[in-house]
């Protein structure tokens, strides 16, 4: 009988192990809701995706009380490097506002809490890591403008 008929017939079949993909709930505690009207978007964004409009995985949040801290959970989000992304869309029709300068007038923010005065933040700057462990985070939201819809 050949030796590995028998070693399968002693110690089970011949499986290649097969590296295991971790994933891990991701909750983002977004703070800084001034308002209790509009929509909240937040988006779990790989760099790739970080400067683009939309992510592929989103939340979406309909706003009825301002001051109180929202929670978003992202689900079984794979181990690897992402960023968070999250505007209020006060006014409800789906577009960033800005003022003449191309600054936000509706509230954004972004992990780490990065607020660059004369630019978006960098998927570097607001970049974290997914180990397979539960995350939780913080982002802050500001307006960096003024604008009537406010």
């Amino acid at each position: 009988m050949p030796y590995y008929v028998l070693a399968a017939l002693i110690f089970g079949p011949y499986e290649q192990a097969v590296p295991a993909v971790s994933s891990a709930d991701v909750r983002v505690a977004v703070v800084g809701i001034t308002q209790a009207r509009g929509t909240l978007y937040t988006y779990l964004c790989t760099e790739r995706e970080f400067n683009t409009p939309l992510c592929s995985r989103q939340k979406v949040s309909v706003i009825r009380d301002a001051m109180t801290p929202r929670t978003v959970i992202f689900r079984e989000v794979p181990a690897g490097r992402y960023a968070i992304k999250v505007v209020h869309d006060v006014n409800d029709d789906r577009i960033i506002q800005t003022n003449a300068y191309g600054a936000p007038v509706e509230p954004v923010g972004a992990t780490n809490n990065v607020r660059p005065l004369n630019r978006a933040p960098t998927f570097e700057e607001s970049a974290f890591s997914s180990t397979g462990d539960c995350l939780e985070l913080k982002v802050q939201l500001r307006t960096y403008g003024s604008n009537s819809a406010n």
